[in-house]
Formats: C-alpha cells, structure tokens, sequence
C-alpha cells in the first residue's frame, strides 16, 4: 500500500520530514543527500520542507510536514541564537523532532557534531606542521556556528591564537572577498599570522586567493584549515587542508535519535 493508505489504516507512512532553511550552508544539501541515501536503504523516503529565517515560518513549515503524515522530522539549519525562546515555545510538546547541529532544545534530541574537538585538532596539525602565530577567521554574524569553535581554537593555542570577524561571509562572491581582503590586510599581515582556520571551505580557498594577491606564498607563509571537506578542497593547488565532519555518520545517528 501507498503512505496514504498505510496512515489512513493507522500505521507508519514510511515518510521522514527533512526541515531546513533555503539560505543553509553547501554542507546542509550534503547532509540532506546523506540522509535520503541511509533512508533508503531502510525502506524509507525524505519528505522536505524549507523556509528562511522566520521561526514562525518554520513552524509552520514543521506543520505541513505532520499533516502530510511524516513519522518524524530532522531539523538542520535552524541554529538562530536569538530566536532559541521562540524555538523553544513553538515546539514544546512536539514529539517527532530531532535537532542536528542545534539548537538545543529542552525536552528533544539534538545530535552534534564536537566542532569544538575538531579545532582543536586541526591547530595541533598546524603546530605540528611548525607554525607558531595562529588565527581564527570568522564573520559577525557566524557567531551561533562559530561559537564553541572558537571556544576549541582557544583552548588548543592556550588562549594565545588570535580571532578576527570580519563584517560578512556571505557567500555573495564579491562579499566575501571583500571581506576576506581586510582580514588579509588588516589581520594576517599587521600580525603576522602564519596558520588560519577559517568558518568553511569556500572561506578558506577565497581566503587563499586574496593572500596570493597580497604576494604571499601557500603554505610557505601562511598555512590554511578549512571545515567541511567539500568536493572541491583536493582538487585546489595545493589542496586544501580541511575539517571532514563525517557526515554519513551524522547522517546515521540523527536517524537512529528518531
């Protein structure tokens, strides 16, 4: 029988909701494809709904996801620390969501990648690697993701690594290079930094373009991290030293937190 005919009988419609937001990160979309990928091999299909930035929206999103009889739903994307009282709210009582990567809500899952750990690691790569002035290059407004990274970043340089924010990295190819040009001249040259971690790996590769364009060598003179592990990061010369958040395995345990 149909998902139809299977919740009109009372039993599991076979259907998992996927919520996310339209503007999400490259790595969402490839959360979201991990997720269909071990669904299917449960018998099961994603059913996906999205909004942007609006938690009544989002809920509402959630709604028409339980009316079409899903028999549970995976929120991603939705980490917006200034609206976590509305979130909080708007799904007490909800017994069919499970959060991924936040935000942490009272009384639900919510499964994590410890992004903290991860920095934390890719410093030791670079002090291993003979850099010796570290820095952390974020956005103002990344602060809900950045957040326990930089919190990883300054535990593992024992409070001595250095953050800069610059005004924006959204990924608006002129934006972002734009702002990445002033942590290149404003930061990374003034203090003489030679390792950076960067928020992703399109910060990091247009990052690396714009320390070329100062004249500055890679990684003779400043070594890059990036986070995430895109496609592309083994492809650029030199490849991009990168955070791998595993996301088959993020992908599982969501599903299992069902």
């Amino acid at each position: 029988p149909n998902s139809a005919a299977r919740i009109l009988a009372g039993r599991p419609s076979g259907l998992i909701g996927v919520l996310m937001d339209t503007h999400a990160p490259a790595v969402c979309f490839h959360l979201l494809a991990e997720i269909e990928k071990s669904l299917a091999k449960r018998g099961l299909r994603v059913l996906t709904g999205m909004s942007h930035n609006d938690v009544n929206k989002m809920f509402e999103t959630y709604q028409a996801l339980i009316q079409h009889g899903v028999d549970g739903i995976l929120c991603i994307s939705y980490d917006y620390p200034d609206e976590l009282e509305h979130i909080i709210d708007y799904f007490k009582g909800e017994k069919k969501i499970v959060f991924v990567n936040g935000p942490e809500v009272k009384g639900h899952s919510c499964v994590k990648i410890d992004s903290g750990r991860a920095v934390e690691e890719a410093v030791k790569y670079l002090y291993a690697n003979g850099r010796k002035k570290l820095g952390f290059v974020c956005s103002k407004g990344s602060m809900a993701v950045a957040g326990s990274r930089i919190e990883g970043f300054l535990t593992a340089t024992n409070g001595e690594g250095l953050i800069f924010k610059t005004p924006t990295l959204a990924h608006d190819s002129d934006l972002l290079r734009d702002s990445l040009k002033i942590a290149v001249n404003d930061f990374i040259i003034k203090e003489q930094i030679d390792g950076v971690v960067t928020l992703d790996d399109m910060s990091a590769l247009t990052l690396m373009s714009e320390l070329r364009r100062a004249g500055l060598s890679i990684p003779d003179d400043v070594a890059v991290v990036g986070y995430d592990n895109d496609i592309f990061s083994s492809l650029l010369e030199p490849p991009l030293a990168t955070i791998d958040t595993n996301l088959p395995k993020l992908a599982e345990e969501a599903i299992a937190s069902l």
